[in-house]
């Protein structure tokens, strides 16, 4: 009986169809890769960043508890001449110097700022002349000092830019911006009187820090109506701010800056924003909106109403107005959001939706064009007052019609519940 030899099997390469659904899913596949990288990296320098105001906040808290802090969380902002020297008036020095923490993080390695605004006025004030609602001698202490310090070489000279430089080189310099309410504390209050009323008035400009009570205390905090972790002290910096001129390696002239703090309680007036109290003293209730604009809200000029103050008034030429605190200082660093640390100590997000890179707290945009640089470019409202409180008042029970009595009209409860029945998340 004869067998019949196998036969080999027949090799079958790829069909030329099969090549090519190979190929695309390969170009598939390299496409998606460098965008998850990227995102990737992204998620991982905020991250950082998020530990590093964690650490901040710890910082800033042991500052509160030193027996010669006033309490304060920190010295106030890092601006040379509306708050002093850095090294002994800031929140920096507050860490480094008083606290002891030399190693803290104070720049965010994704921020797209090499220092902040008043890197410019080191480098052009010409003398302690330059203080602004200060004590002239503030502009004297530490690195500063006239006699072999900052204010020892000529404004604006090769030597000055040398000796701004040696301050940042020892650790000077951040890419944070701080919220009014923690590097001013509240309104200084004046009291009117009236017949058998005491009419509380604001003394402007609120920028300066005369006018205010200082840096935020934990006691301000621990008092206050609204909860620690709606407080907000500072965030990423924005970049709306340029270098004058070079000073050493890595901050050329014409590289971005951030805002040195916050401005205070503003409101839009035309194509303006300016700050309460800019034209005069100004009734306090102004500073107590009817309600605060849920996140998404197209802030016109029918909505600012809804939500601008009944119970004080701003000069006859603006009207009622919606009135919140300046967040242009704080920039979508980390893609579309920014990091910020609440004098809780926790951290929470911020995102840009409509992609100006700022985050509008429901200042309304009446006007026609482009906004200019540092204004936001639309009335979209992007930040909640909910989880980043953009008021100005920490306490306002007990005050009605500009008069202190014993009424309580005004409740934070009262908001949130009813922010809670609109059914924003």
């Amino acid at each position: 009986m004869s067998v019949e030899p196998r036969r080999p099997f027949a090799r079958r390469g790829l069909t030329r169809v099969g090549l090519l659904t190979c190929i695309v899913c390969v170009l598939v596949v390299a496409s998606l890769l460098p965008p998850l990288i990227l995102r990737s990296r992204e998620v991982a320098r905020s991250n950082a960043c998020q530990e590093n105001l964690r650490r901040l906040g710890v910082a800033l808290h042991q500052h509160s508890e030193l027996p010669d802090s006033d309490d304060q969380l920190s010295d106030g902002a890092v601006d040379y001449v509306r708050n002093g020297c850095p090294d002994e008036y800031s929140w920096i020095a507050s860490v480094v110097e008083r606290v002891g923490d030399r190693e803290a993080p104070f720049v965010c390695p994704a921020s797209p700022v090499v220092g902040l605004e008043t890197l410019n006025d080191l480098v052009a004030a010409k003398d302690s002349s330059a203080a602004l609602g200060i004590d002239a001698e503030r502009l004297e202490a530490g690195r500063c000092n006239p006699r072999d310090g900052l204010l020892s070489t000529e404004a604006g000279s090769a030597a000055r830019r040398t000796k701004v430089t040696e301050l940042l080189d020892a650790g000077y310099d951040t890419t944070y911006s701080p919220s009014w309410l923690f590097s001013h504390g509240q309104p200084r209050l004046v009291n009117v009187n009236l017949g058998d009323q005491h009419v509380s008035r604001v003394v402007p400009p609120l920028d300066l820090l005369a006018n205010t009570t200082g840096p935020l205390t934990l006691r301000q905090v621990e008092t206050a109506e609204i909860p620690a972790n709606n407080v907000p002290a500072l965030a990423d910096g924005a970049a709306t701010r340029t270098l004058d001129s070079t000073v050493g390696e890595g901050r050329e002239k014409g590289m971005p800056l951030a805002p040195s703090a916050s401005r205070g309680p503003s409101f839009r007036h035309a194509d303006e924003i300016l700050l309460v109290g800019e034209n005069g003293n100004t009734d306090v209730n102004v500073l107590i909106p009817t309600a605060f604009p849920p996140v998404g809200t197209r802030m016109t000029t029918a909505e600012e109403r809804k939500y601008a103050s009944t119970r004080g008034s701003l000069a006859p030429e603006y009207g009622r107005k919606f009135v919140a605190s300046d967040t242009r200082g704080w920039g979508a660093t980390h893609g579309n959001q920014a990091n910020v640390l609440m004098v809780d100590g926790s951290v929470k997000t911020l995102e840009d939706l409509d992609g100006d890179g700022l985050f509008n707290p429901g200042l309304p945009r009446t006007f026609e064009g482009p906004a200019t640089r540092g204004d936001f470019a639309t009335n979209l409202v992007e930040v909640s007052a909910f989880e980043v409180y953009t008021g100005t008042l920490l306490i306002v029970t007990r005050m009605q019609k500009g008069v202190f009595t014993s009424t309580r009209v005004w409740d934070w409860q009262d908001f949130v519940e009813a922010h809670e029945t609109s059914g924003e998340e």
